[in-house]
């Protein structure tokens, strides 16, 4: 909901805002994990769990209080309310006439139109998100790296940071790479349907630990299919998100910026609604 809220308040602002906003979400990721890496460090052992834990989320909810802090230092920006107040005046699609709030009818009007504009790339976005979390993290967490095979009993709780770490880095890479490089519209579309394929290599790689050692298993491979797969899920979700409100007037994008957020919660939902069942017959290396 908090992140859907902030796509729409930033819905109607220039696209290089959008991609801020996407940015500063993989640097979230970015920092909660090291976090735990810091923690984990300084507080080994499972007795400490409980303790790690504790720290952990206090440490969280006072960020949070910041952040809703600097919302109210936004809501007194200048270029902000500026940007704002002219997307808050009804475009001539409805009626014409501007300052006026909108009665539900001319919102359902307006949102179908939008709709009707915005709906291939607001797709694409939900898709992108789909088929990240149908495999991450359950099938990645199903391999293992080789060269952690010494941690013995901790290998598995560092490969699961080292692999979070690893798509976060990557994923905030490709939302980075996303306010520099742009591509049409139409190419998102068709990339967004593409990534299917790295999905499928993804459950593959889960099935194949056989004695047989193949290039598939090796360490490089599982690396580089992780590293596409992460920048591959941030450049195209960022590029859809600063995409999507041009198909609209401007007066009318702050109602695609919340679609953006919506889109994205929809997809990680769908996803990981599909996860579930489906981590029952993929095969994982930790089973034995």
């Amino acid at each position: 909901m908090v992140q859907a809220s902030v796509f729409g308040g930033a819905g109607f602002l220039p696209g290089k805002y959008v991609g801020a906003i996407m940015f500063g979400n993989g640097l979230s990721g970015i920092g909660t994990n090291l976090l735990k890496v810091v923690f984990m460090l300084a507080l080994p052992g499972d007795d400490n769990l409980f303790k790690v834990a504790l720290i952990y989320f206090i440490t969280c909810g006072f960020f949070m209080i910041f952040s809703g802090y600097l919302f109210t230092v936004l809501q007194k920006n200048e270029y902000y309310n500026y940007q704002k107040e002219l997307s808050l005046r009804k475009g001539s699609t409805v009626s014409g006439k501007d300052d006026e709030p909108l009665t539900f009818a001319e919102f359902w009007t307006q949102f179908k139109i939008n709709m009707g504009h915005a709906w291939k790339i607001l797709f694409a976005l939900c898709l992108v998100f789909i088929q990240t979390f149908v495999v991450f993290p359950g099938a990645f967490f199903n391999e293992h790296f080789g060269f952690m095979d010494y941690l013995g009993k901790s290998e598995f709780s560092w490969y699961v940071i080292t692999v979070i770490l690893i798509f976060n880095i990557f994923d905030t890479t490709g939302r980075k790479l996303a306010s520099y490089v742009n591509l049409r519209p139409t190419t998102i579309i068709v990339l967004s349907y593409a990534r299917i394929g790295i999905i499928a290599l993804t459950i593959f790689l889960t099935q194949k630990d056989s004695t047989k050692v193949t290039v598939f298993e090796t360490d490089p491979f599982r690396l580089f299919n992780l590293i596409i797969f992460s920048i591959s899920n941030g450049y195209l979700s960022t590029q859809a998100c600063i995409k999507a409100p041009g198909f609209v007037p401007k007066d009318q994008q702050h109602q695609i910026g919340l679609l953006n957020g919506l889109s994205i919660q929809t997809g990680i939902l769908i996803g990981s609604c599909i996860a579930v069942p489906m981590g029952s017959f993929l095969n994982s290396h930790w089973a034995s």
